[in-house]
């Protein structure tokens, strides 16, 4: 078995993978698999041109770990490279993909399941212990589970006692809340939460319109929720591009929102040229409510381009071959038709390197 390669993960080189899969997540990083591009910056020593151009990753992969319908790449996995053969040798150190179904599932497993039992214990510890350990005089105690009979825990929660008392927190790893020394009467738990974060669509074109959403449960109509609109990049820190606020109706906030290839988006573009990094870059949303928030998995975006040639006469360029080099390092090449055009599709948003093949 061997760890789990995803976008920005290393390769013998020095390059990075720049294409994964954006709706599988390993380590919250998509996941990488037999035929996504890597680049390599790779200098002298080494065989011409330099630097190499990075290609696609090399089958067998993981056959029997499919991820987008694609062998899962690993640690080890071979890559394509102008200049000597590279391999990749980074990958999740909390999943591991081996030859066996079972070792795949269970490692992917794990690391999900690994995290959110860290993500609730560091609620619990951060919130104050209020549950009664002993049962003196009136006491109550709920249980939560959800519908397949698993423990709910950490989901903030607000308590109302038989003195008509407020007290809040967050349930803890059993899954129980308990008081004790109460007053003869009724007590009520209402739970808070914002949750199930999502994007009307998994990928999308510039100029579409998304709807972002998060679903809500004991908050009231009206309550503001914050949406906060990042770009994630393997190879750069997280930025925000907008932010927009909205309210609750319905047990439910959403924003309709469109990528635009504005000033603030540029100026992002080219503070990565400047850093001189390929780009591959990915969409997600964090939601704010009071103390309550939750994160979006990932939206890539793809974009198109048109282009002509003429001569410095003015006549088409007719079936010149050219090449072009992609935000996140891939090489593409085509010949033009008839009339000096060409149209490319499905290609990520960002500036773009074109030369004619002599």
């Amino acid at each position: 078995m061997s760890l789990a390669a995803r976008i920005g993960d290393s390769c013998t080189h020095g390059g990075v993978i720049v294409v994964g899969c954006p709706t599988v997540l390993i380590g919250n990083m998509p996941a990488a698999r037999v035929g996504d591009m890597h680049v390599c910056p790779m200098v002298t020593p080494g065989t011409p041109p330099i630097p190499h151009v990075g290609g696609p990753i090399l089958p067998p992969g993981s056959p029997t770990v499919l991820i987008g319908n694609m062998p899962a790449a690993r640690v080890g996995d071979m890559a394509t490279c102008v200049g000597p053969p590279d391999s990749i040798v980074m990958g999740c150190p909390t999943v591991m993909i081996g030859t066996a179904g079972s070792g795949s599932g269970s490692g992917g497993g794990a690391g999900s399941s690994g995290a959110a039992s860290a993500n609730a214990g560091a609620k619990n510890a951060l919130s104050d212990n209020v549950e009664a350990s002993t049962k003196e005089e009136h006491w109550i105690e709920f249980e939560f589970k959800d519908k397949a009979g698993n423990t709910i825990t950490g989901i903030p929660y607000k308590l109302t006692d038989t003195d008509s008392k407020d007290s809040e927190s967050v349930i803890k790893s059993d899954g129980r809340i308990a008081r004790d020394s109460l007053s003869e009467g009724e007590a009520k738990v209402i739970l808070r939460n914002i949750f199930s974060p999502a994007w009307s669509k998994e990928t999308a074109k510039v100029g579409d319109k998304v709807k972002l959403s998060v679903k809500s449960m004991g908050l009231d109509d009206g309550e503001k929720v914050e949406f906060v609109i990042f770009v994630k990049d393997a190879n750069y820190q997280d930025q925000i591009l907008e932010r927009s606020e909205t309210t609750i109706k319905g047990d439910k906030a959403e924003i309709e929102w469109e990528l635009k290839l504005d000033e603030k988006f540029t100026n992002i573009i080219e503070h990565k040229e400047n850093i001189g990094r390929y780009s591959q870059p990915y969409f997600y949303f964090e939601a704010y409510c009071s103390d309550l928030h939750c994160k979006s998995p990932l939206l890539y975006y793809e974009d198109w381009i048109e282009l002509e040639f003429k001569d410095e006469d003015g006549n088409p360029l007719a079936n010149k071959k050219y090449k072009i080099v992609l935000p996140s390092g891939e090489i593409k090449e085509g010949k033009l038709d008839g009339s000096g055009k060409t149209k490319i599709e499905k290609i990520p948003p960002g500036n773009i390197d074109i030369s004619l093949i002599p």
